[in-house]
């Protein structure tokens, strides 16, 4: 196994993905533990955008070594891109518990719970984001736009507003807080940020 793998390396590293692959599955094969196999294949099936197959080898090397958090990371990120969301959260869960780069776990944690239609578990999981550093545009209009849907106001203005200062023609945050602003009657206001997001959304 270690043969196999050692020639994968030379083949990956030369771009000869083919073979890499080949010695790669016969390194896993030979050794049913070798994480670093069903890792570097699930790597290369996800640069692919294969995240179907991604999942099942990152889901074996993640039972190899359950502390790597870039293999569970990546598992649940596959999963996500898969489109198996309910499998995902679980993904998730495991890896807030690893406590590394928890701003963007909490960020894919408001995703998958987007696409469930959990809005509050979203909102919670966005500003825990926040709270950890993960204080991004897209963040923050996401917290604007749930804050939006229950109508309230000030809090979903202020949330664009802060998406807004980190990405100045962030395209939701200011079709959002433009039509927020037109709502309430502040024109004058809302017309220049509603034609700086026709030219962010030009569709």
């Amino acid at each position: 196994a270690p043969l196999h793998f050692a020639l994968a390396l030379r083949y990956h590293k030369r771009g000869q993905i083919a073979k890499a692959m080949e010695r790669y599955k016969k390194a896993a094969a030979i050794n049913t533990k070798y994480f670093e196999p069903r890792f570097n294949i699930g790597r290369i099936l996800m640069q692919r955008k294969q995240y179907a197959d991604a999942v099942v080898w990152y889901a074996e090397a993640v039972e190899i070594k359950p502390q790597h958090f870039e293999a569970r990371f990546n598992h649940a990120l596959c999963l996500i891109h898969a489109g198996r969301n309910a499998d995902a959260a679980k993904a998730l869960e495991a890896v807030a518990k690893l406590g590394k780069h928890a701003g963007r776990v909490h960020y894919l944690r408001g995703v998958v719970a987007l696409r469930r239609a959990k809005h509050a578990t979203a909102l919670k999981a966005f500003e825990a984001a926040v709270q950890a550093g993960y204080a991004t545009a897209p963040v923050h209009a996401q917290i604007g736009t749930l804050h939006m849907k229950r109508k309230r106001w000030a809090k979903a203005v202020a949330a664009f507003r802060a998406a807004l200062e980190k990405k100045a023609d962030h395209g939701l945050a200011l079709a959002n807080l433009g039509s927020i602003l037109l709502r309430q009657g502040k024109v004058e206001e809302a017309a220049p940020i509603l034609a700086r997001a026709a030219k962010a959304l030009p569709k």
